[in-house]
């Protein structure tokens, strides 16, 4: 549709990404909390979306990233602040929520390492997906790239797999995208999903990984007792 200036069109789109970013920090909370409860946050999800009408299916991952979602609800809310002193509540908590999902992450990593006999220190992680997203070669804001950096500050031995990112600044190294293949799947201790990137040989994660950490569900509903889902 045609606006009547260019001030409602900017809201629109400021609208349109708000919108996003509190839904999802909303599952993602909740994805927490299933987790601690033991309930499936994704066959929670498919069987919410049945319902016809009321409801539109967001989905849990490492965090929200790219140039819009972090950005644009953020701005909203200086704007807010600069016009009338206040805060946008529903904008800055989702702020807070979608910033502790790395954090969450890493700590469920810990958690998987731990029943392994295992800790982070000097583990073998293999990061499937650095963009922020799949689909696009994009890092900005990657959840997922900031999980890795976290991981490598603790001592844990990162590589990284991703089609469409050939290399990326991982800690203080410049790391290049590996080849998967069996052995490597084999003699790692935890490949951990971070994006549901194009292109990636996911039957063969499921089969050879020892372990598999997905937190985007790109792999689908575990057939395995080695794949653990967000």
């Amino acid at each position: 549709m045609t606006v009547s200036s260019p001030r409602e069109a900017e809201l629109a789109k400021l609208i349109e990404n708000t919108y996003r970013h509190v839904n999802i920090a909303l599952i993602n909370e909740l994805a927490v909390y299933a987790n601690e409860m033991g309930v499936d946050i994704w066959e929670a999800i498919e069987a919410a979306a049945t319902k016809p009408f009321g409801f539109q299916a967001f989905f849990p991952g490492p965090g929200s990233g790219g140039h819009c979602i972090p950005l644009d609800p953020s701005y909203l809310s200086w704007k807010v602040r600069q016009t009338r002193a206040h805060e946008v509540r529903f904008v800055e908590l989702a702020q807070t929520v979608n910033s502790e999902m790395p954090r969450h992450v890493i700590e469920r990593v810990g958690a998987i390492l731990n029943d392994q006999g295992k800790a982070i220190r000097d583990a073998r992680i293999l990061g499937v997906g650095v963009a922020y997203k799949g689909g696009t070669e994009d890092t900005r804001h990657s959840p997922g790239l900031a999980v890795l950096q976290q991981l490598a500050l603790r001592g844990a031995k990162i590589s990284y797999h991703d089609p469409l990112v050939p290399e990326v600044k991982i800690g203080n190294r410049m790391l290049r995208s590996v080849k998967l293949d069996r052995r490597r799947l084999h003699d790692g201790d935890l490949v951990l999903v971070l994006a549901a990137q194009n292109d990636v040989d996911w039957g063969l994660i499921a089969e050879h990984a020892k372990h598999v950490f997905d937190t985007c569900n790109a792999l689908g509903r575990p057939t395995g007792g080695n794949i653990t889902r967000l």
